[in-house]
């Protein structure tokens, strides 16, 4: 009986990361399609590439969304590069870990239906929260240190935009966190129809 265990759970983890690779291929195709928001500046851009890595994470489990998240990136440099100096796809991979952390430990116990809409709706809006934080001490020093742009460069080209933003941090709250509720909210919304439609066809 022992041995029948452990190669059904050899058989279901091989399974699980085959599945979690395709969305993780998927998750890459989809950064490809980008559109902007009216009220953001043209080189912040959405896209549905979280979509997977919400299914991989809500499915099979924290660790294979995060490497799905991580798949999702790698594929995309190996496929087309970066323009950002690596500072976009490290952003773009710790952001995604700040949402699936916080939708796994609501989802820890129980994952009935209700429970499930709301670690969807919490783990966007902490996302969000935390993607100021993120941006604050991470991409936006690191931007203006590699390509020699000041503090108030970046501010000017918000402001256009934003006419209530004055500095820095006032600039992340009223742009990014509306900008990220918008994109974690759709991308949660069409990862719960997805997982409603076919998760009990593919997960099991």
């Amino acid at each position: 009986m022992t041995a029948i265990r452990k190669e059904h759970t050899a058989s279901s983890e091989t399974r699980k990361m085959i599945l979690c690779a395709l969305l993780g291929a998927i998750a890459a195709v989809l950064m490809s399609f980008e559109i902007s928001l009216p009220f953001m500046p043209a080189f912040i851009k959405m896209d549905l590439s979280e979509v997977p890595v919400i299914l991989a994470g809500l499915a099979m489990g924290l660790k294979y969304g995060m490497i799905a998240a991580v798949l999702k990136v790698v594929l995309k440099f190996l496929f087309t590069g970066t323009t950002t100096m690596f500072i976009g796809e490290i952003v773009n991979i710790i952001i995604s870990f700040l949402y699936l952390v916080p939708m796994r430990l609501i989802l820890r116990n129980r994952k009935d239906r209700k429970s499930i809409v709301a670690a969807l709706a919490s783990a966007t809006v902490i996302c969000s929260v935390c993607a100021v934080f993120a941006n604050y001490f991470i991409t936006f020093p690191m931007y203006a240190k590699l390509f020699g742009m000041s503090a108030d460069d970046i501010l000017a080209v918000f402001m256009q935009f934003n006419p209530l933003v004055h500095n820095t941090f006032g600039m992340l709250v009223l742009s990014l966190i509306p900008f990220n509720l918008i994109k974690y909210g759709i991308n949660s919304t069409l990862a719960y129809i997805a997982e409603r439609r076919i998760g009990g066809r593919i997960w099991q």
